[in-house]
């Protein structure tokens, strides 16, 4: 079993990336999971050896076409599960491990359909679920982490874009497409946790707007049994 953790980010959030390599990333190495940071064309921050620079722009309305380059790429390279995550997350490996089965097309924290609720991106409104898809807008894993397994990345990777700005809702139309139906696995997590979660179960969690708690996050993860 080959397995893939793919993580979106940028020039702008490389210092998020950093908090990442100096926690969690090395128990997935140490697990026998590969680590990678996708980044766009035009990336100019520091060279590492685990970042992948994709043909893509490298700004937020990029990322879907980020995504799906990166699903590209771990398909081209074989990999049988991928963990798409951000830059913002902490990941639990060894946990994630146990996600990996025969069974799994697509595993994450899944939510309804985004319809009409409106998003402002630099002074202007993006797209709604209701405008791109109407009602036919079907559920998706959230963004904050999702396992795509490789007949799943190659649906992706081969999809072709609709312009749609947000990757995980566009992700999940193509799935759903291909008659593929999200998992859903209470370990995929926002915080502050919505209730009493013990962080010994968890899979992914993202912080939200508190991307500096990944490291305190990690901290009392490592300290759990």
């Amino acid at each position: 079993m080959k397995a893939l953790i793919g993580i979106i980010s940028c020039e702008r959030f490389s210092h998020r990336a950093h908090v990442q390599r100096e926690t969690w990333v090395w128990d997935a190495i140490n697990e026998g999971i590969d680590v990678r940071f996708f980044v766009g064309r035009d990336y100019d921050g520091p060279p590492f050896n685990d970042t992948v620079v994709l043909p893509v722009g490298d700004g937020y309305l990029s990322i879907p076409l980020k995504v799906q380059a990166m699903f590209k790429w771990s398909v081209e390279n074989d990999y049988d599960f991928t963990l798409k995550t951000d830059d913002d997350t902490l990941v639990i490996p060894h946990n994630l491990k146990a996600c990996f089965k025969d069974s799994t097309h697509w595993l994450g924290r899944v939510r309804g359909p985004s319809g009409a609720y409106p998003i402002k991106y630099d002074g202007k409104l993006l797209p709604s679920g209701m405008e791109l898809y109407g009602p036919k807008e079907n559920s998706f894993c959230s963004g904050l982490g999702y396992i795509l397994d490789k007949q799943s990345a190659t649906v992706v990777a081969n999809a072709q874009h609709n312009g749609d700005w947000a990757e995980d809702r566009w992700v999940g139309q193509v799935l759903h497409s291909s008659g593929i139906r999200p998992q859903a696995h209470g370990g995929f997590a926002l915080y502050p946790f919505s209730s009493p979660t013990r962080m010994g179960r968890l899979v992914v969690v993202c912080p939200h707007n508190e991307p500096h708690a990944v490291a305190r996050l990690y901290n009392e993860a490592k300290a759990q049994p």
